[in-house]
């Protein structure tokens, strides 16, 4: 976990990753970004199901919306369900204004491959 605080680490790696994944047959490989998929789980899943050749059944379409947002009143603390929108952005809270520019000079190649 440690190396996951030097910034110019992380991107070298996930570079490597994306350069990996290039090397796979075209159509093998999905990206997704963990925001888009945080902040619309429905339409992210459908299109994963879709690209899978699955079915994307009601139960399914259930399950997605009863485990991404929070009931009225919901505690995040003591429960399993989270909103996903909030925690695709929480990282916010943990970054200085200093650290997120760095991150987004250092890793520009690795956010306009995803």
């Amino acid at each position: 976990k440690r190396h996951c605080r030097n910034i110019d680490t992380l991107c070298r790696e996930r570079e490597s990753d994306i350069a990996a994944l290039k090397n796979v047959t075209p159509g093998q490989v999905i990206v997704l970004r963990f925001e888009d998929f945080a902040n619309n789980p429905m339409k992210e899943s459908k299109n994963l199901f879709k690209m899978l050749g699955l079915e994307f059944s009601p139960n399914v379409k259930k399950f997605i919306a009863s485990h991404t947002k929070l009931p009225p009143n919901g505690s995040e603390t003591i429960s399993k369900v989270r909103n996903s929108k909030a925690v695709a952005v929480s990282w916010k809270n943990y970054l200085s204004t200093e650290e997120i520019d760095e991150l987004q000079e250092k890793c520009a190649t690795v956010f306009k491959e995803a």
